[in-house]
């Protein structure tokens, strides 16, 4: 099988069950959000900052590294199994005694006690990481994305439930534990993995460069994406997050989704060409040109139907979501190609480079944001998270090209100039919409627009003749 049957079938199964699973997420937070208050979910947004970040530590970089790693052995699978499962044990132990220092810092005790129920999901999110790897590296992108829809599925279905039995912020909390629960069961047992008493210290040595640069990568690009969460919470207020919050997940929907359709395909498949780097930037350079093409009228479109995405999903209680997400909006084409850069630093073996630009996006992130806070104004906040994103992808894309591609940067630039048109073609059909039709129900002006913006994106490609592009890429074998 070629290297673009296998990207092209790998990213269709996973896009086709991560967006199914999208409408599910969408219905069930819809309904929670109209039985929840802003300050439950920001309440809740606080420790799931924290519990993310051990999350991540405690994988230690070792799913990417395994999938890097091809001369791993039954027995060195073994003992990394078994690594995970102590640092799974000694980080969900650090957790729920972290939980006190989170307590102690927003003045709010009810965090120990949720703490103690997290603290299940640091350890099992640990000790899934080599059987959901194995199912990467063998390529079963279709069993992982049944596993992911069906657990979505299962542990909001029970939120929902509870929630009108009147649970309350709770319901956040146990929907997270029940969805890992299911998760490890099934990719535990697909895996073929078996619990062996076995610890090589050479298998480690194996993994050890890579998964400590993609280990600090991690961390680097969790307080890039959850800084802004810590010092709201704290700078501005906990409902003033759970404001922040709301809009900020909505929007990265499509990039968070998008990253789960792509990151899972990538790396396995890239890593088995990755001596031909010619053929991994052609491959990669026409999926970064797609996304681009897709990407920026997708942002204007968001933009234009923010009020009306905001009101009709989560409800009325939420209007102060609309101006921070229609901002946050136009930075989601940045997002989309921005991280599939990850795949191409772990695929060349840079986790090093993917490290350095981790610290140069922090900086740059924290730089974006302080003028809002400052000011404790969300909506300047947003302005500085949207500017820092369009620094952090030059810088980003300026690395790939120079470091691992070799080519001329200027490249990225050029291939920017038709989405920019296109995108400028759907921002005028928008605008004209917004002037010219006024209609106050929320449904039909969102169906208006969404007419008007599928006019234009199709008017773009066809003018610009990338169409011929979109039907080679995606359709042809």
């Amino acid at each position: 099988m070629s290297l673009k049957t296998e990207l092209k079938s790998g990213l269709i199964i996973n896009f086709v069950a991560r967006y199914s699973g999208v409408l599910i997420q969408i219905v069930i937070v819809g309904i929670l959000s109209r039985l929840l208050t802003p300050k439950e979910f920001g309440f809740v947004a606080v420790i799931m900052v924290f519990l993310t970040f051990f999350e991540m530590i405690s994988s230690m970089g070792i799913g990417p590294a395994m999938i890097q790693e091809k001369t791993l052995s039954e027995e060195d699978n073994s003992t990394i199994f078994n690594l995970t499962i102590i640092l799974g044990l000694l980080f969900g132990i650090s957790f729920y005694f972290f939980s006190f220092l989170i307590a102690e810092f927003y003045q709010n005790n009810e965090y120990i006690s949720v703490g103690k129920y997290l603290s299940v999901i640091v350890f099992l999110n640990s000790v899934n990481i080599v059987p959901l790897s194995l199912l990467k590296k063998s390529k079963e992108f279709k069993k992982i994305a049944l596993i992911g829809v069906s657990a979505n599925l299962i542990s909001g279905s029970i939120a929902v439930y509870l929630a009108f039995r009147g649970m309350g912020y709770f319901v956040l909390i146990l929907r997270p534990i029940i969805g890992s629960i299911y998760v490890f069961m099934f990719t535990y047992n697909m895996s073929r993995l078996r619990f062996r008493f076995i610890f090589n210290l050479e298998t480690l040595k194996k993994i050890a460069q890579f998964s400590i640069f993609q280990s600090l990568a991690d961390i680097l690009y969790y307080f890039t994406k959850n800084l802004d969460n810590i010092l709201i919470s704290k700078i501005i207020g906990i409902e003033a997050l759970g404001f922040y919050d709301k809009a900020y997940k909505l929007m990265v929907y499509a990039v968070q989704n998008m990253t789960s359709v792509m990151n899972p395909v990538l790396l396995p498949v890239f890593s088995s060409y990755k001596d031909d780097s010619d053929l991994i930037y052609n491959s990669y350079s026409k999926l970064s040109k797609i996304l681009t093409l897709f990407g920026l009228p997708l942002s204007v479109y968001l933009y234009f139907t923010g009020e009306e995405i905001i009101y009709i999903i989560f409800g009325n209680q939420w209007g102060q979501s609309v101006p921070i997400f229609k901002i946050l909006a136009l930075s989601v084409w940045m997002q989309l190609i921005l991280i599939s850069c990850g795949s191409i630093f772990q695929v060349s073996g840079r986790s090093d480079l993917l490290f350095v630009n981790g610290v140069v996006s922090s900086v740059i992130l924290v730089c974006g944001i302080s003028y809002g806070l400052i000011k404790k104004d969300l909506v300047l906040l947003a302005i500085g998270v949207l500017v820092a994103f369009f620094i952090t992808i030059i810088f980003s894309y300026w690395v790939m090209f120079n470091k691992i591609f070799k080519k001329n940067f200027s490249i990225f630039f050029k291939e920017l100039i038709t989405p920019i048109l296109i995108s400028i073609i759907v921002f005028i059909c928008l605008y004209l919409t917004t002037r010219f039709f006024h209609v106050k129900n929320h449904y039909e002006t969102l169906i208006i627009k969404t007419f008007s913006t599928l006019i234009g994106f199709l008017w773009g490609i066809y003018i610009t003749k990338e169409y011929k592009l979109i039907i080679k890429v995606l359709f042809k074998k």
